[in-house]
């Protein structure tokens, strides 16, 4: 974990944190709940159904935002809808994800909830790892271990498997309503 910009915390701190942090934060805390087994991320709020603006699809509630932005922007503004950027649960899930952005015929890049911490690529809902590098959830030649390169996208010129990259970069984000285990 970055100390300036994560935090773990006790897990009756979290709806107060959450509060306190998304979007006003501009330092795109990611709050973390301490257990046994190291730190577990924390997304945004559950959603129980797909509310407009966002789109019912395999995948689940999903929003492609309209403003290209950095990662740090585009995963506030995905929690200032009461979202976060999309976050893979599954080798399913992910599949899902991509055919549905393939089938919009958009030629762009999207922001997802992977991100390096503490020099492991994982997916910020749940921790589950991308797969070993150069597979899985990666682009062939990805991560590319490039200094820097601590967040990713879903790369459409690559079939919308995840690519590392800055996390200054300008592009649009993919946000993703979390439904409560068992909805979708």
């Amino acid at each position: 974990m970055n100390a300036a910009t994560d935090r773990c915390i006790k897990e009756d701190e979290t709806e107060a944190l959450l509060n306190e942090a998304y979007p006003q934060n501009s330092t795109c805390l990611t709050l973390f709940n301490c257990t046994e087994n190291g730190p577990h991320p924390i997304t945004a709020r559950n959603a129980t159904a797909c509310l407009d603006p966002f789109t019912s699809t395999a995948a689940g509630c999903l929003l492609i935002g309209s403003t290209a932005m950095t990662w740090c922007d585009a995963r506030m503004d995905c929690m200032a809808r009461g979202a976060d950027l999309l976050s893979a649960t599954s080798d399913v899930h992910f599949g899902e994800v991509r055919n549905y952005l393939k089938s919009l015929g958009f030629v762009e890049d999207f922001y997802v909830a992977l991100k390096k911490v503490d020099n492991t690529w994982m997916w910020l809902l749940d921790g589950r790892s991308p797969g070993a590098d150069y597979s899985g959830d990666w682009y062939f030649n990805s991560p590319s271990g490039e200094n820097g390169f601590d967040c990713a996208m879903l790369a459409q010129s690559y079939g919308y498997l995840a690519v590392d990259m800055p996390c200054d970069k300008i592009i649009r984000p993919l946000c993703q309503l979390q439904a409560p285990p068992g909805v979708l």
